[in-house]
């Protein structure tokens, strides 16, 4: 991969059906010269969890955790505020694991806050494999898209990413957002 992704959605195509990316949606966090990363954002596990803070009180959460993918790695927030970035993932879009940062975060119900657990790691071979047999659609990422509700999420992305690539195989410069509108 010529250019970094990071910070563009994978939505997954139909083909992707019946495995662990069925329907998923996944924000690229990092990309460097061997691999790529990023998280499955629409994988809620359950709501009402404690985070264990290493020799502080746990953190109580009346949120969903999501499952960001089959590697292990630590609970972290994705959200939408400057004041509490600890790293930038996109536009507007920002990450936070400290027990400060999170307390915050879920104080705050006016602030969007995703909760990960996991992620996802291709290397640049499989994942550029994938994207040229149109398994995955690149779409920017935005605060709206990552924020939406978990049962919208793909089908919402789906039908905006299969408008994008129909347009580009037209050579239309817009589409409209509803069909009566041509």
């Amino acid at each position: 991969m010529e250019q970094s992704i990071v910070g563009n959605l994978l939505v997954a195509a139909p083909a992707l059906d019946g495995t662990l990316f069925q329907r998923s949606v996944c924000l690229l966090l990092h990309h460097d010269q061997e691999n790529v990363i990023g998280v499955v954002l629409n994988r809620p596990l359950f709501g009402g969890v404690s985070l264990p803070q290493g020799n502080s009180p746990a953190l109580l959460v009346k949120q969903s955790l999501h499952l960001g993918g089959p590697n292990a790695g630590p609970v972290f927030a994705l959200h939408n505020c400057a004041d509490l970035a600890e790293l930038e993932t996109g536009t507007g879009l920002y990450m936070a694991s400290s027990r400060q940062h999170m307390q915050r975060l879920l104080a705050d119900a006016s602030l969007p806050c995703r909760l990960i657990v996991g992620h996802v790691q291709w290397s640049i071979k499989d994942l550029q494999s994938q994207l040229s047999s149109d398994l995955w659609r690149v779409l920017p990422a935005t605060p709206e898209a990552v924020f939406e509700p978990d049962d919208l999420m793909w089908s919402d992305l789906a039908r905006k990413s299969a408008a994008l690539h129909f347009a580009h195989l037209v050579g239309a410069k817009h589409i409209p957002s509803h069909p009566a509108l041509n």
